[in-house]
């Protein structure tokens, strides 16, 4: 049977990231039975002599290889899970100085790559969801709280990626026991209409899915999450398959140089047909992170030059193509474009729950207020995203005043950020005379309108805040549709660190959201917010700016696919998990409990001087 066709698990690191954890976990009685190949060797360039699983190779030779090596390794044969400190295995290469040069490659096999061991899975939760007031309930009616992970790659190699270092009903199935209830599966239109053959090495541990195109293999991965009962959110991540997301990349809007709006609807389109009768298939976030266009080249220099006239003829080359939500050129309207999609969308099945993504990198639904989405109410959700460098708001057409000493000098748009950001409270923010270039950053945070090419960049919070100013910017910015229980908000992306602990910025900043999404949020009587991750996978895939092969810090898993890569950073989210208890802890956020909040919201709805939060 060509489903139990033997998978491979593989891994590869650098020696000073040990221990690697080998594991099986296609059933709760999956063990190692045999570790047929292991190296170590001198680490290649980033990016170059990728590891393929099941080709024992090493790029430059291996210094450590074959039977001797492998016998360290005879501890782990008969057991689940093995962990394996790599810095005690010696440092065999003389040509190395340190173990810091050096990686080491590994394939194991499992007692039920070869067995059937019943493919035990998990029922799906009653489906389908739909939408009441500000939460989702199942098909019971039952409230039904999401709280997951993105499972990326597609967007970049056409591929969900960890398909290089285990089987996919494994990795599927580690998914739902680590707690995951839903997958945010990302997908670029490129992908979609191409629909390639997949590269040989992002499959090889999935021997089964050689030679297949890009569609079959998402079938895969999709079929694996339903085995477990795992949901799936299906995103369109990019227009072109590429890493995203850069002010520059031409990626912003749902339409581009290379592919028109009528390809993304239809894309949509294919996929939602594709799915019709997948009843793990609930969702589709019909574009990630929908932003304004600035031309120019993306990711410092890396990326191809985004020319700005392609898609707003009324601006040149280097200026902004500004996407609104409901008012100015209908071409750059996001409303309109994203209510297109979702009816091709739920025309194909209906079902589905159509997801909205705010302007801005999805941060901004502050536009839903007046002009909502013309859809039915139980079939619509909004998207948001939150990092710890959410700090900024951006307003076209208007202008900071108050010239900093000494920092007069205009600069790139990334220079006045930075520059911005180590001045801490004496910059409330920096004006750009055009696009990106021209800027200098500002002292005095109330907005001016100003003219047809000036973009501004207002801080709206400094790093560590109080806990009354985090809240409401996130109240203002989208929290208002869950507190006044007008439509459900997915916190489809928020991610940190494994070293968040040491950074207190960052551990301040997951303090801050950990409360908003539990018990001192919007939804803390309702179990606190739906959320996925940002991300699962625990090695880069490439793209622009991006090294395929590295460590991806704020993976939840391992090199190896096998385990969480960091134990605090899987105990915070899984905190996140449980349900909020009822009503607020004392601390902070307890005097609001259940009031909508309203100055702010209202403030930031007029066009130009909004109070500024330094007031």
């Amino acid at each position: 049977d060509a489903k139990f066709q033997p998978g491979l698990h593989c891994c590869d690191a650098p020696v000073d990231e040990s221990p690697a954890l080998l594991a099986c976990h296609a059933s709760p009685d999956d063990h190692i039975v045999e570790i047929p190949y292991y190296a170590l060797g001198p680490a290649p360039e980033p990016g170059q002599g990728l590891f393929q699983c099941g080709k024992e190779d090493f790029p430059g030779g291996a210094c450590a290889l074959g039977a001797r090596a492998m016998k360290r390794l005879e501890h782990c044969v008969g057991r689940r899970t093995c962990p394996v400190d790599l810095a005690s295995l010696g440092n065999p290469c003389p040509n190395v100085s340190s173990s810091s040069g050096l990686q080491f490659r590994i394939r194991w096999v499992c007692h039920c790559d070869h067995t059937n061991c019943g493919g035990e899975g998990s029922p799906l939760p009653p489906v389908p969801l739909r939408a009441n007031g500000s939460v989702l309930e199942d098909a019971s009616g039952k409230r039904f709280r999401l709280h997951g992970g993105n499972w990326a790659g597609a967007h970049i190699t056409n591929a969900p990626d960890g398909l290089d270092r285990a089987p996919v009903e494994s990795l599927a199935r580690l998914v739902r026991t680590l707690g995951f209830n839903v997958v945010r599966l990302t997908w670029s239109v490129e992908s979609v209409l191409t629909n390639p053959v997949v590269e040989d090495r992002v499959l090889a541990a999935n021997p089964r899915l050689a030679g297949k195109r890009a569609l079959d293999v998402l079938d895969a991965v999709i079929m694996a999450l339903e085995h477990q009962g795992v949901l799936v959110w299906l995103d369109n991540h990019m227009l072109d398959t590429d890493w995203c997301c850069h002010r520059s990349d031409c990626n912003g809007l749902w339409y581009n140089s290379h592919f028109s709006e009528d390809d993304w609807v239809k894309a949509w389109s294919t996929l939602a047909r594709r799915y019709r009768d997948v009843a793990a298939v609930v969702g589709a976030g019909l574009k990630n992170e929908p932003r304004s266009v600035c031309g120019g080249r993306s990711w410092g220099g890396q990326g191809a030059f985004c020319n700005a006239t392609s898609l707003d003829a009324s601006v040149d080359a280097t200026g902004c193509a500004e996407m609104t939500w409901a008012s100015g050129p209908s071409s750059l309207q996001w409303r309109r474009a994203a209510t297109r999609a979702a009816r091709a969308v739920l025309k194909e099945k209906p079902s589905l729950m159509v997801s909205f993504s705010g302007l801005e990198y999805s941060t901004d639904l502050r536009g839903v207020k007046k002009h909502p989405v013309d859809l039915p109410r139980e079939s619509v959700v909004y998207e948001a995203h939150e990092y710890s460098w959410s700090r900024y708001s951006r307003w076209a057409e208007s202008a900071l005043r108050g010239q900093i000493e000494g920092h007069a000098e205009a600069g790139t748009d990334d220079e006045a950020k930075a520059l911005c950001d180590s001045l801490g409270g004496a910059c409330a923010g920096w004006t750009c005379e055009r696009g990106l270039e021209g800027c200098t950053v500002r002292s005095d945070g109330l907005l001016l309108e100003g003219s047809g090419q000036e973009v501004t960049q207002r801080k709206e919070l400094e790093g560590c805040d109080p806990w009354p100013r985090y809240e409401d910017k996130l109240d203002t910015w989208w929290g208002y549709l869950l507190r006044e229980n007008i439509a459900p908000v997915f916190l489809s992306e928020f991610g940190f660190s494994h070293s968040f602990e040491s950074d207190p910025s960052e551990s301040c900043w997951l303090r801050r959201l950990s409360t908003y999404i539990q018990e001192g949020g919007p939804l803390a009587e309702e179990g606190g917010l739906d959320w996925a991750y940002w991300q699962f996978g625990g090695v880069q895939e490439g793209g622009t700016s991006r090294v395929a092969g590295e460590t991806e810090s704020f993976g939840v898993l391992n090199r190896c696919w096998t385990a969480p890569a960091s134990a605090a950073q899987m105990g915070a989210l899984q905190s996140l998990m449980k349900p909020a208890g009822k009503g607020r802890p004392k601390g902070e956020g307890a005097s609001n409990a259940g009031k909508p909040k309203s100055s702010r919201t209202l403030l930031a709805d007029r066009p130009w001087k909004p109070e500024t939060l330094f007031q």
